[in-house]
């Protein structure tokens, strides 16, 4: 029904704590603090601003090409190291900025393998509970 009038072009508005219901229907959201709204966006732009996790996967000669590019890359959480199979080196954190930048520092490198998961709408949400901030 959410979709009809939505297709519709009527205005719904809808309270949920199921997120992922959310991020299906909704175009804008609100999200709501004690009472108070501590964030008006639309889905695209929260899941924009949302934190991934990145891995990037080098052959071992280039592993301290690959640490020192991702300590430059702006919002890159703390990184974790692991050798990988068939002396490959991976490379796991998690990123909070736009994922461009991080694209392009890793295309200087040789990689083996990449993977950036999809932002998680509910993650995100519930960072606005957890920070004193957003009081």
């Amino acid at each position: 029904m959410l979709r009809d009038a939505k297709a519709a072009g009527q205005t719904v508005f809808l309270s949920s704590h199921v997120l992922s219901e959310v991020q299906q229907t909704a175009d804008h959201l609100a999200i709501l603090r004690d009472g108070r709204i501590v964030k008006q966006s639309t889905v695209a732009e929260l899941r924009e601003a949302a934190i991934r996790r990145v891995r990037v996967v080098v052959e071992e000669p280039q592993s301290s090409a690959a640490r020192a590019v991702l300590a430059r890359v702006d919002g890159l959480g703390e990184i974790a190291v692991e050798p990988d199979r068939d002396g490959a080196v991976a490379f796991t954190a998690t990123l909070d900025s736009h994922v461009d930048a991080f694209v392009k520092a890793v295309a200087t490198l040789s990689v083996v393998d990449l993977t950036i998961e999809e932002p998680d709408l509910e993650q995100t949400v519930l960072g606005y509970y957890s920070t004193e901030e957003a009081r």
